[in-house]
């Protein structure tokens, strides 16, 4: 079983000391230089999570696929095999978590000092306060999840699902600043919708079912206490729905991207 200070909180702050190290270092970049402050400063904010989602992605994938690999368990409560809820968070898992909220920390400081620069960049007042919710969310769920080996297959999930934000920060990067050159956001940016598609979008039938059978359907959440029952029911489809409703903002830029072009 995990614990908290050794397998997440060390790592983890460890980890946002390095990602605030790049945040700090990419405001000076060279590439940089002639963009006005809040472009600079959210360009800056994406080579940070660029090295986040680069680096926390691979074990969260290999945790999601050790999951996918393991027999024995079962959908609803009873029997000889272990209820899905209550699978043990693979190493892999709780290394991308512990990294992951690493992360969140500093990100979480730079939108409480910069909150002016980060709504801009963010696209308004409403995508700021949704970061917020998920950072604050996560922070506080996916550790508490993973020590308590309860809910380990949708908080790896949700790790994993951070291997679309390697093309997404590389297309506002790229959207941003031309760092590497002009006409090449759009491509970047159908690449990163079609990963975005797969890993977050395709899924949602069998997240959504998984969902349904083992909470929904199932009262209690085998063995869960009430407190985290409720959570766990309330949580999950937030992430679900969030990722529903930007790959509908993904496909509208897009769309509107394209036909600019053909203009």
């Amino acid at each position: 079983m995990a614990s908290l200070l050794p397998d997440i909180v060390y790592p983890g702050l460890g980890f946002a000391v390095v990602c605030l190290a790049v945040t700090t270092v990419s405001l000076r970049l060279p590439a940089f230089r002639e963009l006005d402050w809040e472009t600079r400063f959210f360009c800056a904010l994406c080579c940070g999570a660029l090295v986040n989602c680069s680096v926390v992605s691979w074990p969260a994938l290999a945790a999601l696929q050790e999951l996918y690999d393991k027999h024995g368990f079962n959908l609803a409560c009873g029997g000889a095999s272990i209820n899905l809820l209550h699978l043990p968070a693979p190493p892999n898992a709780v290394l991308a978590c512990g990294l992951t909220c690493g992360y969140f920390l500093q990100d979480s400081l730079l939108l409480l000092l910069y909150p002016k620069e980060t709504e801009k960049g963010l696209g308004g007042r409403s995508a700021y306060k949704i970061m917020w919710m998920h950072h604050v969310l996560s922070l506080l769920i996916w550790p508490y999840a993973l020590v308590k080996n309860l809910n380990a297959v949708f908080v790896t999930y949700f790790l994993a699902t951070e291997v679309t934000n390697i093309g997404q920060n590389i297309f506002l990067i790229a959207s941003r600043s031309r760092i590497f050159g002009s006409g090449l956001d759009l491509p970047i940016g159908i690449a990163w919708a079609f990963t975005f598609l797969v890993a977050r979008v395709l899924p949602v039938p069998f997240i959504v079912y998984a969902y349904v059978r083992t909470l929904v359907l199932t009262p209690g959440g085998c063995g869960m206490e009430t407190y985290e029952y409720l959570i766990t029911l309330v949580t999950v489809p937030i992430p679900i729905a969030l990722n529903l409703f930007w790959f509908y903002k993904i496909v509208s830029k897009a769309r509107r991207m394209i036909s600019k072009k053909k203009k």
